[in-house]
């Protein structure tokens, strides 16, 4: 007896356990490379997204206990909560948590995969199925999903971001619906807890990331469809009455739930009330069905109300990539200089989703194929469209359609087996398919090397702001670097990687390419005017519309109304309440000419205004007084510059005259904060040439750029210029960036 109930119940999660250690066990293969001295800070590897840091900070701050006002820390994001809360109860570091959360969380999904694949193979009414079928097919729809190009890039090691678990929860919300469907045999003391399982993954997943709410909007809309035809076909053309009817309007009143209740506990009331009042009115059908209607007919006037401008806006940022502003000015649209909402080619789709081409053609025939058995399967479509739509609207979405295409592609490849009708044979060939089609995912794998987003320098210089600054000051840095300030430096940014529109990264933007002196105005302008537009509740995307109508700027010519403005030397600035710092780091400069986009704009037209020179070399070789420039992609040689002569050679031929190069040296310093200082060795020589070359010669870098680039403030602030000492003070430097402190004498 015991045995046979160990066999009959246990067996399935025994085989979908295996699935899930099978994940963390090659999610792990990079740990012993990440431990390099090169990846560590701290003792720990160092995370590989920017995202991360952004969670980091709202489980630091709830472990803390405390967070300042207008910082942005996502203390009620339900990540960091989960972070905060397993840190709290079992004292592992934040930064090994940030390490090794995506590597469990993100295997969890081995077991939704596994049961939903399950329980299609098994509900299939296939004469010639094979005992061990099952088992084998949702064995390989477990690892392969989990091992998916997409999915594991985004559940790496190291990759902390709501990813590890939005789809392991949307795949139990999906489980329990197909169960429920499929369930024949469902009584009604059963219902309630199915229903109740059902709608608590729902809800789950909108509260983990309000973004699948988007889509489950979509899959409303199918679900309706798909009740009304599937209502007729079986009430009109079988003239089968049965519980069908009632299963679609419980999905349909659950899902519409997860519409219009934003927040989390109401939900979980909400959906009790229903499960309890549908469950007492099951003795009096018309009661019961008259009670459903209504409770449909009113969230739907409610979801379509409040569903309408988020359907706008979405079709405005993903089919026109138009962001949306109430600004009377134009500014750069942001999504351009986004690599995961770009576009992507029909190969690297079907990598992403499905490893390879051919698997990507089998799961495509395994998905009409189990439409066509199981016509409820249709409510995947959304999350399928949305992965595929990634072609064109980035490969963040990719991620969406890896598991359904890893289920169709199993229930396809056991629909294909089922038919060798030896054991002996039918076996072995399993798992050489079943290898077979893993080879490009582990192949992927391999050369996926663990990498980190910062080094160990680039961090050591950012922990520095936390004795160098206050919580309430400010750090002037481009967005990609917001997170990570927050979380080492605790201080305030005005851009991050969520916080980046193109109205405030105007502003940073004009901070980073223009004078000093403009610049600085602009910093202490802005940093009053964030403070101002969070306590009076205005929204953040009308900063440049608030600076204009505050120094009454003429809008007909806005670009040299402010150049006058900030130029000014009696200018009025608001009255200071907080400092201001500005992280210069190198990497950065790889960004510059996208960072100059957004202020180089004509704020009325949205064209261009001017076109500077820059360019910046990471690879090169230092050779008898020369310098080799090489292409970072290919390492073959793109121009050389004659330190001697001042000459840029092209093309071994065409020679270019250069006005100055300055060779920059990395002087070492005994303050505790200032590790290295730059030390500027110029050499001038031909005057009337626009050309500048600035070589580090540590970072084995090079700089060519023009006058303009030359003055720009982030370049300045780098070299340590004597014109950037008048108004800065450099606090924290070595070889990978600079941090100074805003110490210009105001007039307010």
């Amino acid at each position: 007896m015991p045995i046979h109930f160990l066999t009959k119940n246990y067996l399935p999660f025994m085989w979908a356990f295996i699935a899930f250690v099978a994940l963390i066990v090659v999610r792990l293969f990079w740990l012993d490379y990440a431990m390099q001295d090169s990846f560590l800070f701290e003792g720990a590897p160092i995370i590989g997204n920017n995202d991360g840091y952004f969670y980091a900070e709202g489980a630091r701050d709830i472990i803390a206990g405390f967070h300042q006002e207008n910082d942005l820390s996502p203390i009620h994001s339900p990540l960091s909560i989960l972070t905060a809360f397993i840190a709290q109860t079992t004292g592992i570091p934040l930064s090994w948590l940030m390490l090794l959360m995506p590597v469990f969380c993100g295997s969890l999904i081995a077991f939704p995969i596994f049961f939903i694949t399950l329980h299609f193979i098994q509900q299939s009414k296939i004469d010639f199925l094979k005992p061990d079928i099952p088992y084998f097919g949702a064995l390989n729809a477990a690892i392969f999903g989990g091992l998916c190009v997409s999915y594991y890039n985004r559940t790496a090691l190291g990759y902390f971001d709501t990813d590890m678990l939005i789809l392991p929860l949307v795949l139990s919300f999906y489980y329990f619906i197909f169960k429920y469907f499929l369930n024949n045999n469902s009584t009604h003391h059963l219902r309630p807890i199915s229903l109740f399982l059902m709608g608590i993954f729902g809800i789950l997943s909108v509260y983990w990331h309000h973004g699948i709410q988007n889509i489950f909007l979509l899959f409303f809309i199918i679900l309706l469809i798909f009740t009304f035809i599937s209502t007729f076909y079986f009430y009109s053309i079988k003239k089968e009455k049965s519980f069908r009817f009632l299963k679609y309007l419980d999905i349909i009143s659950i899902t519409s739930l997860t519409l219009i209740i934003p927040h989390f506990v109401p939900l979980c009331f909400a959906l009790l009330f229903y499960i309890l009042c549908t469950h007492f009115l099951l003795k009096w059908p018309k009661l019961l069905y008259s009670f459903i209607v209504l409770f449909i007919i009113c969230i739907l006037g409610v979801a379509f109300y409040t569903s309408f401008d988020l359907l706008h806006s979405l079709f405005k940022i993903y089919i026109l990539h138009e962001l949306p502003t109430q600004s009377e000015f134009i500014f750069w649209n942001v999504l351009t200089t986004i690599n995961e909402v770009s576009a992507i080619d029909y190969p690297t789709l079907f990598k992403r989703v499905s490893s390879h081409i051919i698997i990507f053609i089998f799961s495509i025939i395994g998905l009409f194929l189990l439409i066509v058995k199981y016509p409820c399967f249709i409510l995947t479509i959304p999350f399928i469209f949305l992965g595929l739509a990634g072609i064109e609207w980035g490969l963040r979405f990719n991620i969406f359609a890896v598991p359904f295409l890893a289920i169709t592609f199993s229930f396809f490849l056991s629909y294909i087996l089922s038919y060798v009708s030896h054991s002996n044979i039918r076996i072995p060939l399993f798992i050489f398919l079943f290898s077979l089609c893993l080879y490009p995912s582990i192949q992927h794998i391999q050369q996926y090397r663990y990498f980190s987003l910062y080094n160990p320098q680039e961090l050591t210089l950012l922990s520095h702001l936390k004795t160098l600054a206050n919580r309430e000051d400010y750090v002037v840095a481009w967005w990609d670097y917001g997170y990570a300030i927050r979380y080492y430096g605790d201080t305030k940014t005005l851009i991050d990687g969520g916080k980046h529109d193109g109205s405030i990264n105007f502003l940073v933007s004009y901070m980073l390419v223009q004078p000093l002196f403009p610049s600085l105005n602009l910093a202490y302008i802005t940093s009053e005017f964030t403070e101002q537009i969070f306590q009076k509740n205005l929204p953040n995307n009308q900063i440049v519309d608030y600076i204009f109508k505050y120094y009454q700027l003429d809008k007909t010519h806005p670009n040299l109304s402010l150049d006058t403005l900030l130029q000014n030397k009696e200018i009025q600035l608001p009255e200071k309440s907080q400092d201001i710092y500005y992280y210069i780091p190198l990497r950065m400069f790889k960004l510059l000419p996208s960072i100059e986009n957004f202020s180089n704009i004509h704020l009325s037209s949205g064209e261009p205004l001017k076109n500077s020179f820059y360019f910046f070399s990471e690879l090169l070789q230092e050779k008898e007084e020369k310098l080799y420039l090489k292409n970072y992609r290919t390492g073959k040689d793109i121009a050389i510059i004659d330190l001697q002569k001042g000459l840029l050679i092209k093309d071994e031929k065409i020679e270019i005259p250069i006005k100055e190069i300055l060779i920059i040296t990395e002087e070492k310093m005994n303050h505790s904060f200032i590790h290295t200082q730059p030390n500027i060795n110029k050499r001038s020589f031909f005057e009337q040439s626009n050309l500048y070359v600035i070589y580090l010669k540590e970072q084995s870098s090079a700089f060519l750029l023009d006058s303009n680039s030359f003055q720009s403030t982030a370049l300045q602030l780098f070299l340590n210029t004597e014109n950037a000492q008048k108004y800065f003070q450099l606090v924290a430097s070595n070889p990978t960036g600079r941090i100074y402190k805003l110490i210009h004498e105001r007039k307010n």
